[in-house]
């Protein structure tokens, strides 16, 4: 399949705007399903003062925080686990600050690069391979994976437009 930029940049940016919206509800529905808090703020100043550390050099856009018992590392406090974001958060920022709760919970793991690699397992599992292939460029750059291209067709290019009225 050739680049869907052949199709024109304000149809490209549309089909982008559907599938980001999907993969935002799709999150939403997975921080309600593990029961993780989202707080929004209003501005990055204030969202990284709430962290008590804040370094106007190093401003944190998304914050995951978590409480666990010292033996069994399981999160013990009812207002744990908890996302931190701007309100006009990026998705890629909800997906890395997941990728951070999915990492620690399977292999207790806090790293920045697990988060990442997170961001394109949830774009996987959320999303079909047209909706990935559309905002393929954006999942290389935050999952800082460079993942072959879903294999699509013509049809799946047209399948799309018109469930979507394109």
């Amino acid at each position: 399949m050739e680049s869907l930029w052949k199709y024109g940049p304000r149809l490209n940016e549309k089909a982008q705007e559907i599938v980001l919206d999907k993969f935002d509800k799709c999150l939403y529905r997975f921080c309600r399903i593990e029961n993780i808090k989202l707080d929004f703020f209003d501005e990055i100043e204030s969202l990284n003062h709430s962290m008590n550390k804040f370094d106007e050099n190093h401003l944190a856009v998304g914050v995951y925080s978590y409480k666990t018992d010292n033996k069994d590392k399981i999160v013990v406090n009812e207002i744990y686990p908890r996302i931190k974001l701007t309100k006009d958060y990026d998705i890629y920022t909800l997906a890395h600050e997941i990728g951070h709760h999915l990492a620690i919970k399977n292999f207790k793991d806090g790293t920045e690069c697990i988060a990442d690699h997170f961001i394109l397992i949830l774009a996987e599992e959320y999303l079909s391979d047209i909706e990935r292939y559309i905002i393929s460029i954006s999942l290389n750059v935050y999952s800082k994976i460079d993942f072959p291209l879903p294999k699509i067709k013509r049809k799946d290019w047209k399948k799309f437009k018109k469930e979507h009225n394109l």
